[in-house]
């Protein structure tokens, strides 16, 4: 029996609280909201716990880097990763994903190589493979959707060979709500012997994550949309395939000896972490792992599940309305365990006579939050037909309420523009 409760979780929302009566905020996808632990926990480390971290000899210089590394033993164990050092901080996903690129052009990627991707991919998940394919002149594949929007298993059997280094998709769509199946292309992958990365921006915030069991090389991911702070995201990988990786930048903190004449490279996670960190922002992600880890987590799924198939069934009713997102039965979405899950209820839609930027837009003076646009899956939406989609992204906070005051809004939209 669920113990995940939608109204008591708002109130741990300062400004879902503070606006309740006055916006249905449904953008979570983009970045989250954030609850008054984690604003909280940024804010303590601020007023009387700040100073900056590893090289100082003093007790607050030590306090601020236990916390600090700290905060990457939680990270590994909310990953279920096996060891601390293979959690590298980023300033985001999209970082994340480049240092990989990086790191793999060096010595892994060559004019023979091919890397894998799909056409629901982010751009943060593309432009970095086009612009080393430029540059290096490897060939990129992309993998086609079956009709449940998820990759195509049949043709990844078929591109699959020797030449193919890397394989690269987002666990979850962030245009579609669509839940890969890791664990068969992993073992695809496994058996090419390529590299396996999964974006897992979309992923963290709502599934439970064990790096080992989906038998990923690396797994990336962002604060801001799962509680967190901005300017934060994480690589875990392999401890063997980052020992093998160059630093990504250069500078303070990952450097063993500098001289005149070159320097030496420090140990991971250290050689990637260059410079002063986001040190607040790593401590305000402990503090939101720590508060979605609080949480009936299957429970708040379902619950986001749940109220996609509540907006979904709603605009069935609008005849020039198209929805992109499962057409599932709702008794097949709900799930009894996080393997089962298949969808995280994410609801793409689009007007066959509105722009979706006119209803964005007049959707906001209902006090409506909601996504218009590509969503940075320009590939997707040319593969789909259409230049532009709302996104409703349900997260904890959000009740049938704020779906119903979306509704309220199209329905007067279609007033206004049809007329």
């Amino acid at each position: 029996m669920t113990t995940f409760s939608a109204e008591k979780i708002r109130q741990d929302f300062p400004l879902i609280k503070h606006h309740h009566k006055t916006l249905a905020f449904l953008d979570s996808a983009a970045s989250s909201q954030k609850p008054h632990q984690v604003i909280e926990r940024m804010d303590r480390y601020y007023r009387y716990e700040h100073a900056n971290i590893h090289r100082g000899l003093y007790a607050l210089s030590e306090k601020a880097t236990q916390a600090y590394e700290q905060s990457r033993t939680t990270v590994a164990d909310f990953l279920t990763a096996p060891d601390p050092k293979e959690v590298i901080f980023t300033r985001g996903c999209t970082e994340a994903i480049n240092l990989v690129a990086h790191g793999l052009s060096h010595s892994k990627l060559s004019a023979r190589s091919e890397v894998i991707l799909s056409v629901a991919e982010h751009h943060a998940n593309i432009v970095p493979w086009q612009m080393l394919a430029k540059k290096i002149g490897f060939k990129l594949h992309f993998l086609p959707l079956t009709e449940n929007g998820v990759v195509d298993i049949e043709v990844l059997k078929e591109l699959l060979s020797e030449r193919t280094t890397l394989v690269s998709i987002a666990h979850v769509s962030n245009v579609l709500g669509t839940i890969q199946p890791v664990q068969a292309i992993s073992q695809l992958c496994k058996d090419a012997g390529c590299y396996f990365m999964l974006d897992g921006a979309q992923a963290t915030p709502h599934l439970e994550v064990d790096v080992t069991s989906l038998g990923v090389d690396f797994y990336v991911f962002s604060s801001h949309k799962m509680c967190g702070p901005t300017g934060v995201g994480v690589l875990w990988g392999k401890r063997q395939h980052l020992e093998e990786m160059p630093p990504y930048h250069g500078g303070g903190d990952m450097i063993e000896k500098v001289t005149v004449d070159g320097f030496s490279i420090t140990d991971i996670p250290h050689k990637f972490e260059a410079g002063t960190p986001h040190i607040a922002g790593v401590i305000g992600l402990e503090a939101a792992i720590i508060y979605l880890k609080s949480l009936d987590r299957l429970g708040a799924l379902n619950h986001d599940i749940e109220l996609g198939i509540y907006l979904r069934e709603a605009l069935r009713s609008f005849p020039y309305i198209r929805t992109y997102c499962p057409n599932t039965t709702a008794s097949a979405l709900t799930c009894t365990s996080f393997l089962e899950a298949s969808w995280v209820g994410i609801v793409s839609f689009s007007h066959l006579k509105i722009h979706a930027h006119d209803l964005a837009c007049f959707a906001d003076t209902y006090g409506v939050a909601l996504r218009a646009g590509h969503h940075c899956a320009m590939p997707l939406h040319s593969y789909l037909k259409t230049s532009s989609t709302l996104r409703a992204s349900p997260y904890l906070y959000n009740n049938c309420a704020d779906v119903d005051r979306l509704i309220e809004a199209l329905h007067a939209a279609e007033k206004v523009f049809l007329a």
